[in-house]
């Protein structure tokens, strides 16, 4: 900005002293040169005309006394003169001799016959010359003209005036002329200031508007100069200024473009350069990759801690061409990438495209486990189906006790199977996508939803001399498929009178706040150890496996539960502690 600034000072300077002040006060200075040469001219040309004048004028009182023979009385006259006119006369003939003179006396002064103004006059001519005296000791001018006396020229009038008085005069005039020149110099600079600020000022603005746009400030507009060439320049910066202003805008908004759609990407986007250093990364990458704080412009090295990953990128650089492979990360969870790397244009780096299969990988591992427990589930009833069966073919139909016995193991494990079936068609049912917009929801009593699953759940209970306990606020409506939601709370019940102990109570309680209504089924069983909490909500998970079959469960009632809340748009959770029992509760929004 300094250096602008001289800049600035210095355009100033220069037009104001070369273009306009040097100029005025040479044309000033010329002319007052010449004003004094002329005037100081002027001036000697008046004074030599006034004594010529004066000389002429005074010739006929000396020709007279001349002609007259009155030798004696030309001093007298001389002298009468300059004491009138202030003007020295002197007479001399043609030989130079001084006859009379009307300051000094003639014997003293000298021959004058070289003297330039008297050989002019003794030619006939007007005579005129300025020198110094001697005799007066001053400078002095002199005009001397031919006496004639019968047509010769026997003598000569000489006038002559100090020149001290000339240049008193001229030294007047010489201040005057410098007073003028001074004042004209004062206004020539004034006025010159102005034009060079009237001159400058436009290309200060241009300059200050061009820095400005340098700057960013792409809005500002410069007002068109009077002079056509400035205006030119100014039209021409608001041109520039109006094109860059649109190619900016052109170019953010594709940055914003590009940046929304890489945030907006569920696949993660990583780019690199040839020297593995971030240049560009999404949102969803930093997420997927575990990186904390800005890391483009680090090498990968040092912000992603995974070495196959490091060596996937590795290899799509140098091998030119588009790699595909899959990395487990570990962090809080287990998290499978799947990436897909291509080489940037000129081997200027790679950009990497990350895909989260984690999900679809747990959705393998459930189907595996799935279809797993499914064979076993089915398996363990049929086995024991086609033994019994084999067992009655093998003669044990002949015998009623027997055949008896075993058409009840028939019985109870066709149950069992048509039991695991309907769960795994309700659960199939309620896992698909739309089944949120397939249940059909009508306001009811939250009381009267928990007597009707109590009620379903009382013959079990009496079986096991259980109690079922119920509470509920009155005056909660909870708006539900109210049969999805007594199949839940018989699970949550069903379970509780199962594993509780012979004798006990099971509660199951209603109330609601501001936001939600909260349904809790709290039994007094053993208990469940807490590291299986995290799981028991999956399918055909069991925590004592042989106890739950000999209880006759599917493995598939909490899952059930979950999922009936789910599409509810609800939530359910469990408290448990060894010894005291569980507490499962489902928290559906009003």
């Amino acid at each position: 900005m300094r250096e602008l600034f001289v800049g600035r000072r210095k355009l100033i300077i220069q037009i104001y002293l070369f273009a306009a002040l040097l100029p005025a006060l040479l044309i000033l200075l010329v002319s007052a040169w010449y004003g004094a040469v002329y005037a100081k001219s002027f001036y000697l040309r008046s004074v030599r005309e006034n004594l010529e004048i004066r000389d002429r004028l005074s010739e006929p009182l000396f020709s007279e006394l001349i002609e007259n023979g009155e030798f004696l009385k030309l001093e007298s006259l001389c002298q009468q003169l300059e004491a009138k006119s202030g003007t020295r006369f002197t007479v001399i003939d043609s030989s130079g001799k001084v006859l009379a003179d009307s300051h000094e006396n003639p014997e003293q002064m000298g021959d004058h016959s070289a003297r330039p103004e008297i050989q002019e006059a003794l030619k006939g001519k007007s005579g005129y010359s300025t020198r110094y005296s001697s005799t007066l000791d001053r400078s002095m001018m002199y005009v001397a003209l031919p006496v004639r006396h019968e047509t010769k020229i026997p003598y000569v009038l000489r006038v002559s005036v100090p020149l001290n008085t000339v240049t008193e005069v001229l030294s007047s005039v010489y201040a005057h002329i410098a007073l003028a020149v001074l004042a004209l110099a004062v206004l020539a600079g004034v006025l010159s200031f102005i034009v060079s600020r009237r001159i400058s000022r436009p290309v200060e603005d241009i300059k200050k508007a061009a820095r400005m746009i340098a700057d960013g400030d792409l809005g500002l507009r410069l007002p068109i100069p009077d002079t056509d060439e400035l205006a030119e320049l100014a039209e021409t910066l608001n041109s520039m200024a109006g094109q860059l202003q649109q190619r900016l805008d052109e170019l953010t908004r594709e940055r914003n473009e590009r940046e929304a759609i890489l945030s907006s990407m569920a696949e993660g986007l990583l780019a690199v350069d040839a020297d593995s250093r971030i240049i560009k990364i999404n949102h969803a990458a930093v997420e997927l990759l575990r990186i904390s704080g800005n890391c483009e412009g680090r090498t990968l090295h040092e912000v992603v801690r995974n070495a196959s990953f490091q060596n996937f990128v590795e290899k799509v650089l140098h091998e030119q061409k588009i790699c595909e492979d899959e990395f487990i990360f570990y962090d809080d969870e287990k998290l499978f990438l799947k990436a897909r790397g291509a080489v940037l244009g000129n081997k200027a780096g790679a950009v990497i495209v990350l895909n989260d299969v984690s999900r679809l990988r747990q959705l393998e591992e459930i189907r595996r486990d799935f279809v797993a427990n499914v064979s076993h589930e089915i398996k363990t009833p049929l086995t024991a189906i086609r033994a019994a069966v084999e067992t009655l073919q093998d003669g044990a139909k002949d015998n009623p006790e027997d055949s008896d016995r075993f058409m009840k193991i028939i019985t109870k494990h066709t149950d069992r199977l048509t039991a695991l079936v309907e769960d795994i068609l309700s659960l199939s049912n309620l896992e698909r996508e739309e089944a949120y917009k397939d249940i059909l929801l009508s306001n009811a009593p939250l009381a009267s939803i928990l007597s009707t699953a109590a009620d379903l759940c009382k013959e079990k209970a009496d079986a096991r001399r259980v109690q079922i306990r119920t509470s509920c606020l009155p005056g909660i409506e909870l708006r539900c498929e109210r049969p999805l939601i007594e199949q839940a709370l018989l699970n949550l019940l069903d379970n509780a009178v199962k594993y509780s102990s012979e004798g006990s109570s099971v509660e199951i309680n209603g109330s609601s706040d501001a936001r939600q209504i909260s349904i809790s089924v709290k039994d007094s069983g053993c208990g469940i150890p807490k590291e299986h909490l995290p799981r028991l909500f999956e399918r055909f998970y069991r925590v004592d496996k042989a106890r739950s079959r000999k209880l006759g469960g599917t493995g598939l009632g909490l899952a059930i539960v979950k999922h009936i809340v789910h599409v509810h748009k609800g939530s359910v959770s469990v408290e448990s502690e060894l010894g005291k029992g569980s507490i499962f509760t489902v928290r559906l929004p009003l």
